[in-house]
């Protein structure tokens, strides 16, 4: 296609997952689109413009950009050839989990972190009793974290996570997932949650989903289930907007989109886990505000649109809607329909390709009954195994 140089705003597809919500929004925005590998050949009927990768490049390097990606696998396209060094930078940092913490040490001085390199985990010594994470310092999809207490626990936690990551080796760029550095921090005892959120022209944060990440017990790190609500939203988005205020402060950044995870404390304080740049949350969790509060996260950040939350939450029917992952938990091969038929009303349902990903489908379930949701970080995965 002819490249316009007016054009100011991109999107960057991989094929791991696209969701169609965001499909939906780049065809009717007519959005230029990088598709990523096979992914081309499949969108050719969608009528959304598509761009050759010297294109993309192009529109890079000439600045003023605004560029949405469904995966970080384009975090060395971007930090190659974008011409926004303040937003490459920002990559950097929140790419690398040592890098982040040192940023916001400021704001939580009495908050434990080291860095270790992969060859030196022998020689690391953890203080017997100090509930910690390890964690890799590149990861996606919660793959390698383990919690210890011990230096028996650490080491059987370092195979593990090791084992983890190695298996998914070739789904993931180093740039996404890399076992070579390790981030072993403080655990934060509290619930867990994930936000989806931009940054405006005027470098003023907008929230566009707020959501519960469920666990079955203290040691389960999976990402199983997430759920959000009225109830969700309205607890959570005073502290939210409070921590991406000091974040801005740190890092100025503009029109900019960001996944990020964090704990709330028993004092009730946030105490940030993780920013993912360039992206909502992955595998189709950032289209749950979508079907809960009529929010197109794509279209939000994509026009500079901001939800009126007060509107938007004294409207809700206060359901809960989640966001469910298939887990491929001694599954070989899943039996998706079987699965599939143990949900009530769902939203939308999405198979996955099980034999390249830790997961075999995406489900969007909704209930008045939040333990018809929290019921699924329970299952048994196995016995959903086909028997064909």
């Amino acid at each position: 296609m002819e490249l316009k140089t007016e054009e100011n705003r991109m999107a960057l597809l991989n094929d791991s997952f696209v969701s169609e919500v965001l499909l939906e929004t780049l065809s009717k925005l007519q959005i230029p689109t990088y598709a990523q590998g096979g992914l081309k050949e499949k969108l050719a009927g969608r009528n959304i413009p598509l761009l050759e990768l010297h294109e993309a490049e192009a529109m890079l390097k000439q600045g003023n950009c605004v560029v949405y990606s469904n995966a970080e696998n384009f975090v060395p396209l971007l930090t190659s050839n974008w011409n926004d060094g303040g937003k490459v930078e920002a990559i950097k940092v929140f790419k690398n989990k040592f890098l982040f913490r040192k940023m916001l040490l400021e704001f939580y001085p009495d908050f434990y972190f080291k860095q270790i390199k992969l060859s030196d985990a022998d020689v690391f010594k953890p203080v017997n009793g100090r509930k910690l994470i390890l964690k890799p310092s590149v990861g996606f999809l919660s793959l390698g974290v383990k919690q210890f207490s011990s230096e028996n626990e650490f080491k059987q936690s370092m195979v593990e996570a090791v084992g983890e990551i190695s298996k998914y080796r070739t789904a993931f760029d180093s740039s996404i997932l890399d076992e070579s550095f390790f981030l072993i921090e403080d655990k934060v005892e509290g619930g867990e949650f994930a936000c989806d959120a931009y940054f405006d022209e005027n470098g003023s944060a907008v929230v566009l989903g707020i959501y519960c990440h469920a666990f079955r017990d203290e040691n389960d790190f999976r990402d199983v289930v997430y759920y959000t609500g009225k109830k969700t939203v309205e607890e959570q988005l005073p502290l939210v907007r409070d921590f991406l205020e000091k974040l801005s402060r740190k890092i100025a950044l503009k029109r900019f989109p960001i996944h990020f995870e964090f704990r709330v404390d028993s004092n009730g304080s946030l105490i940030p886990m993780e920013v993912n740049p360039m992206r909502f949350g992955g595998f189709g969790l950032a289209d749950l505000p979508f079907y809960c509060f009529g929010i197109n996260p794509y279209e939000y950040f994509l026009e500079n649109k901001k939800p009126d939350w007060t509107k938007i939450l004294g409207e809700s029917n206060g359901n809960y809607h989640a966001f469910v992952l298939g887990r491929m938990e001694g599954v070989e091969t899943p039996d998706v329909d079987k699965f599939k038929k143990t949900f009530g009303k769902l939203s939308a349902f999405v198979p996955l390709d099980y034999k390249k990903f830790p997961v075999f489908c995406t489900a969007y379930p909704e209930s008045g009954d939040l333990n018809e949701i929290l019921k699924y970080v329970y299952y048994d995965f196995s016995s959903y195994n086909s028997t064909v």
